[in-house]
């Protein structure tokens, strides 16, 4: 198409575009380099579909492998912002237990979250995420980040239609070392593979950190269906007052701004349930379970977390009785 951008025709139906950042000359600036590739890509494409745009824009890497049912997502009632595939690593040599337990992690905090009532309980991996077309656009595209470019970009996307997990199809993911980026698969291997050769049992975030969350969705809950703007506000704090280590987190996160807030700008029990959850994004929710594992939860051995194996899905159940059974 230029000196810089091939196109093939792989067949009737598929093209594949390649775009040169690999030249000495066109190398992407560090500070961008993840996210403004996968924008990049994802931009060219949509200016090339003009008005044949598809419903889905799928995401990947490439060292991921893709199942033959890659494309047959399921249909949905309310359509989501995006979809998160099914994920599994596969391990190199010597680095089996490390990339089942990172991928156990993964799978045990989504739940987690998911179960606590946050709308933010996805694995936000970059190879395994779909995206409606319109709310790709409508947030501007892929975040400009060297790294968490596929967490950001969710994010803003779950405060639209949300993101919808599902279990099939499942995308294959290398698990391997790595010192990339700061923080991701290789990084979080190379950490779990110091620990065991250290003699160190690898840490899980505690269940009663996540009870916590649920607490202050249900509180949340509870005061919405009050239905009336002047009882709702006292009612949340109220109870939310009745768990010190709960209040003192969301207020070090800056929870009595958004009181301020929503006192001045929110009218209706359903603009303060958006406002909140806006306001309490994935972001401030990884800080959250940051600040508790931090200052009152300390992370957990595997083994103790069969106290709550019975509330696991049974996929996360089968990773949990593997992980024990071959440890």
């Amino acid at each position: 198409l230029n000196p810089h951008i091939y196109l093939a025709r792989l067949n009737d139906w598929h093209r594949l575009i390649i775009i040169d950042h690999c030249a000495q000359t066109r190398l992407l600036p560090a500070k961008k380099a993840v996210g403004l590739a996968r924008k990049i890509g994802a931009d060219i494409v949509i200016a090339q579909l003009s008005n044949h745009i598809p419903t889905w824009l799928y995401f990947s890497d490439a060292d991921a492998i893709l199942p033959s049912d890659y494309f047959d997502l399921p249909s949905f009632e309310s359509r989501p912002s995006a979809c998160v595939l099914g994920v599994e690593h596969q391990a190199e040599q010597g680095l089996a237990r490390e990339s089942a337990l990172y991928d156990f992690k993964l799978h045990y905090v989504a739940e987690r979250l998911k179960a606590s009532g946050s709308p933010y309980g996805y694995i936000a991996l970059g190879s395994i995420i779909v995206i409606d077309v319109d709310d790709y656009c409508r947030v501007r595209g892929v975040p400009k980040k060297s790294a968490g470019e596929d967490f950001y970009l969710l994010n803003k996307l779950a405060k639209l239609h949300g993101v919808e997990s599902i279990e099939s199809p499942v995308v294959s993911v290398a698990g391997r070392l790595s010192s990339r980026v700061p923080f991701g698969t290789g990084q979080s291997l190379e950490k779990m593979k110091h620990e065991h050769n250290q003699g160190d049992d690898y840490g899980f975030d505690s269940p009663k950190t996540f009870a916590d969350l649920k607490y202050l969705y249900d509180s949340l809950e509870q005061a919405i269906l009050l239905g009336e703007m002047e009882r709702i506000m006292p009612s949340f704090i109220g109870a939310l007052s009745k768990n010190t280590k709960l209040l003192d987190t969301l207020k070090y996160l800056g929870f009595d701004t958004f009181c301020q807030h929503a006192h001045r700008q929110v009218n209706t029990p359903s603009q303060f349930e958006s406002a909140f959850h806006q306001w309490f994004d994935g972001f401030l929710t990884l800080k959250f379970v940051n600040h508790y594992r931090s200052h009152y939860y300390p992370p957990v051995s595997l083994e103790s977390l069969d106290a709550i194996s019975n509330e696991m899905t049974h996929s996360l159940k089968k990773k949990y009785q593997a992980l024990i059974t071959h440890r």
